[in-house]
């Protein structure tokens, strides 16, 4: 069930020291998905944790000037995330941060980042809520919300939202992968004002929250079976 709690800022930071404490003796691996979203927060991790972070996305100006801007990548890899070179089991963490709902076909940019999980390893996601009032605003018009702080950078590419940047499609694709949800979380990021909030509160009550005004984002954190009999990927 999703949580409407509030999410912790360092949620993210502390399931990666989790991952860090289960394998001690090396550096924990992290996979960056998409970071050349400027939205994407960037890794804030403690000096004392020993980790390597790859970063992979489109070979794109915009993206590729992003990622290079980031400065907490070890390694950035550039090109169609659908087709990547990624090993196999070589990381502990994936992290993505509004990758699903920009990319066309995402379930198989998901399949590389698993394919690239270690058995137990955690996938930790961020995505815009196709289902959130403000979602199915963004997919009927067609165009992009407006991020409310005027130091914010423009998102590089338009949101497409496909079936998996939702918690139905979320759901669905770790059922038929065989992935377990450990926590699931909704929250409030981006706050419409005039026509827009209006159209928001409205499509709320008609829907009896179904397309819920109160939220605009889900989190998850995602595990990889350990048994490798139950490992589809």
């Amino acid at each position: 069930m999703i949580s409407r709690t509030p999410v912790a800022a360092d949620l993210f930071t502390r399931r990666i020291q989790d991952a860090a404490a289960e394998r001690p003796l090396r550096p924990v691996r992290i996979l960056a998905a998409g970071c050349g979203d400027p939205a994407m927060p960037r890794l804030d991790l403690p000096s004392v944790l020993e980790h390597h972070v790859t970063g992979i996305d489109e070979d794109t100006p915009a993206l590729r000037a992003a990622a290079a801007a980031r400065g907490d990548l070890d390694v950035i890899q550039l090109g169609d995330l659908r087709t990547a070179r990624l090993a196999p089991r070589a990381f502990d963490v994936v992290y993505s941060a509004y990758l699903i709902e920009r990319t066309p076909h995402a379930e198989l940019v998901l399949d590389r980042c698993v394919s690239a999980l270690r058995p137990g390893g955690i996938l930790l996601l961020r995505l815009r809520d196709r289902d959130s009032a403000l979602g199915f605003c963004e997919r009927l018009t067609g165009t992009r919300r407006r991020r409310h702080s005027a130091h914010a950078a423009p998102r590089p590419l338009p949101a497409v939202y496909g079936r998996l940047a939702g918690a139905r499609g979320v759901h669905w694709y770790c059922l038929m992968r065989g992935l377990s949800i450990a926590e699931e979380y909704a929250t409030r990021t981006l706050t419409p004002t005039g026509h827009l909030a209006s159209t928001c509160r409205a499509l709320h009550v008609a829907t009896r929250g179904r397309l819920s005004a109160d939220h605009d984002q889900l989190v998850y954190v995602i595990r990889k079976p350990e048994n490798r009999a139950a490992r589809l990927l």
